[in-house]
């Protein structure tokens, strides 16, 4: 779920906003028991991301550009809906992805070993994405509608 994770964060890196360590923070697990929202629970597990929390807090919505919000819904809808996110949710924390299937997702395994295989070859993976290709925003756009809370 790490390799899923991770990818997320390179795809926004990316596609989305720059990530620079001097702008904020990124968390991915934490001790933390104390949430606002039931979905920031998942950074107790590991399985959730937040890229700069500060900057995109819980209940805050409209923080991106359109073309950035295409971008997440791209990178969503390449990961076929293992990632949730979290601008999706009520109360919306634009911040925040999280893995969105249960433990032991065979669709969760198949994404990883294909995001493993892309590693490997080029021209695959993060950076390579046409994100204005028709095909991928009408993908993009059927999973944000399955996905909307």
């Amino acid at each position: 779920m790490g390799i899923v994770l991770a990818y997320v964060a390179q795809r926004f890196h990316y596609d989305v906003t720059q990530l620079e360590a001097a702008r904020g923070q990124i968390i991915g697990y934490s001790d933390e028991r104390q949430v606002q929202a039931d979905f920031e629970s998942n950074h107790l597990s590991g399985t959730a991301l937040a890229l700069y929390p500060d900057s995109y807090p819980l209940g805050a919505k409209g923080n991106f550009f359109p073309y950035q919000v295409t971008a997440i819904r791209d990178i969503l809808a390449e990961l076929q809906g293992v990632v949730k996110w979290g601008g999706d949710m009520e109360p919306s924390k634009e911040s925040t992805f999280f893995i969105d299937v249960p433990p032991g997702s065979p669709k969760l395994a198949l994404i990883a070993d294909t995001l493993r295989q892309w590693r490997l070859t080029p021209g695959k993976g993060a950076g390579t994405q046409n994100i204005a290709d028709p095909k991928r925003i009408t993908a993009a756009k059927k999973l944000a509608s399955k996905q909307a809370a």
